[in-house]
Order: structure tokens, then C-alpha cells, then sequence
């Protein structure tokens, strides 16, 4: 078993934070957030968004798969939904 040590602890802390955020609300306290790396290389600090509280979002569950539910904020659903819908149309026309 491995020791416990503080760079153990700080490695796991980390790996912990990724996907989440330290609100103002109170000491210790985190929220989780998008899992989408922007252009600039940081992770998008937006909330996740749940598709699957909603009826109408359908077509994230089609594309995305359960697994992704409240991985990505709305924004970044979408834009994953448009790229997949995208390639799926260009592999259909390269099958003609």
C-alpha cells in the first residue's frame, strides 16, 4: 500500500478538483463545472448542464449517450451535438 504522503494527498487533491470550481458561498465548498477545454486551455468555468431533466433533449441523449449527462454545460453540448451530427452527414456522403 502506498504511503500517504503530502504529495500524495496534494496529487489526489487536484485530480479531486479538476472538474470542479470553489464558490464564494463558504470555505470549502465546490461546485462542479464544464468539462470542455476552451481555446485558451483552461477548462470552461459554466455550470454543467443536466439533459436529462428535460424531455425536449432527446437528441443529447442520441448523441452524447447517458455517460456525458452533466459533463458539459449547455453550450458545449450543443456544440458536441453539431460536430457529431456534422461528421455523421460527411460519412453518409462519402458513402454515395
Amino acid at each position: 500500500m502506498e504511503e500517504f504522503t503530502s504529495k500524495f494527498f496534494d496529487e489526489s487533491s487536484e485530480a479531486w478538483r479538476k472538474n470542479k470550481v470553489k464558490t464564494s458561498i463558504m470555505e470549502g465548498v465546490f461546485e462542479y463545472r464544464c468539462a470542455e477545454i476552451c481555446q485558451n486551455g483552461k477548462r470552461c468555468i459554466n455550470k454543467p448542464y443536466s439533459f436529462m431533466d428535460e424531455e425536449k433533449n432527446e437528441k443529447y441523449i442520441k448523441y452524447l449517450g447517458m455517460d456525458e449527462n452533466n459533463m458539459y454545460c449547455k453550450l458545449h453540448c450543443e456544440k458536441r451535438v453539431k460536430n457529431i451530427m456534422m461528421n455523421n452527414l460527411q460519412k453518409k456522403r462519402k458513402l454515395k
